[in-house]
């Protein structure tokens, strides 16, 4: 009894006794020790009970914090890449992709850092649930519209592979761990406090994550100089190489309807999609890229991505499909056909 007395006898320990769900706080579990060592071994029960729950916790909240830390350096790494997995969702309309590019991996990051310190907790547990929640519906309304390609959880690791509900039940465990830790947690700080520092942390790392961003988008303009236009002439002199490779940036129903023989369909309104299906193309292969004339920009687009995927021997056919109609007769005998 003299343990019990003691501790209800300390002013700052009144009422969080009662609330067992505040075990993770480290003077809670000193008191209940040092009771212990006054009163006898009656709470040494209670006491092995707390470790124990406050082990699984934190082994939780640490395993949960390196997924989200480890998932947002991958693409804060390549942000262009975490782009193209943007947008194969097509969920987010062009002006708001580069901002959403940016903020998921930041708030990642930061969150997950914190939650391995353990410090801003519920600030951070509330963010990454709203966050897991929107990937949710994200993947069931591309399940729903009978999509598949790579989830980019982890950005170019493919680790999960393509959408499936198997991301889905994986997320909701994920989200119910968290919410778990969230009412296993307190702080001696207000929740808005949190907030702020959790999103003034979140904002300096984008704002780092902004300069790379923009110097890579600037080097690859630059390099737009590297891709050529040529013509049908030169394009069939290059198809004479077997490992030259003629790509189709039309959408894939005008590649269904018409296309040149031998050509591979990488539309560019659906780049992230197709691509993934020849990402195998050896960046040394010299590319021709068609569209349907003069005045159509796919091919210009689609030489831009491949520009960013490392490609550097880009050929864009500036007279595209029409152009190729037109020598119809004269490519045909050359090897080219429709």
């Amino acid at each position: 009894m003299l343990g019990k007395k003691y501790i209800f006898n300390k002013k700052r320990h009144i009422g969080e006794v009662r609330n067992l769900r505040h075990i993770d706080d480290v003077w809670f579990i000193e008191a209940v020790v040092e009771a212990m060592v006054r009163g006898g071994s009656m709470f040494s029960g209670i006491v092995k009970k707390m470790k124990l729950n406050l082990t699984i916790i934190t082994v939780l909240r640490v395993a949960c914090g390196l997924i989200f830390l480890y998932a947002g350096l991958i693409k804060l790494f390549d942000l262009h890449s975490f782009r193209d997995y943007i947008e194969l969702y097509k969920l987010v309309s062009g002006r708001f992709i580069g901002i959403v590019t940016i903020s998921i991996p930041s708030f990642e990051f930061i969150c997950g850092l914190f939650l391995i310190l353990g410090i801003f907790k519920r600030a951070s547990l509330i963010f990454l649930t709203i966050l897991i929640a929107i990937f949710i519906i994200a993947i069931d309304i591309n399940l729903y519209r009978d999509r598949s390609f790579d989830c980019g959880c982890f950005g170019v690791l493919t680790i999960f592979g393509e959408i499936s509900w198997n991301n889905v039940v994986f997320d909701y465990s994920l989200m119910l761990i968290m919410m778990f830790l969230y009412f296993k947690s307190s702080a001696k700080i207000n929740i808005i406090q949190e907030f702020k520092v959790l999103i003034s942390a979140i904002g300096f790392v984008a704002l780092i994550a902004v300069v790379p961003y923009s110097n890579q988008t600037l080097y690859y303009s630059l390099n737009l100089e590297k891709i050529k236009n040529i013509d049908w002439k030169d394009a069939n002199e290059m198809l004479k190489n077997k490992e030259t490779i003629l790509i189709d940036a039309r959408s894939s129903d005008k590649y269904k309807r018409l296309h040149i023989k031998n050509a591979v369909s990488i539309p560019e309104e659906d780049f992230s999609e197709y691509y993934q299906y020849h990402k195998d193309i050896d960046k040394k292969s010299a590319l021709l890229i068609y569209c349907d004339s003069e005045d159509c920009n796919a091919s210009k687009k689609l030489a831009y991505r491949l520009l960013k995927k490392g490609y550097l021997n880009i050929n864009v056919i500036r007279s595209g499909i029409s152009g190729f109609l037109k020598l119809r007769m004269e490519l045909s005998n050359k090897g080219i056909t429709e």
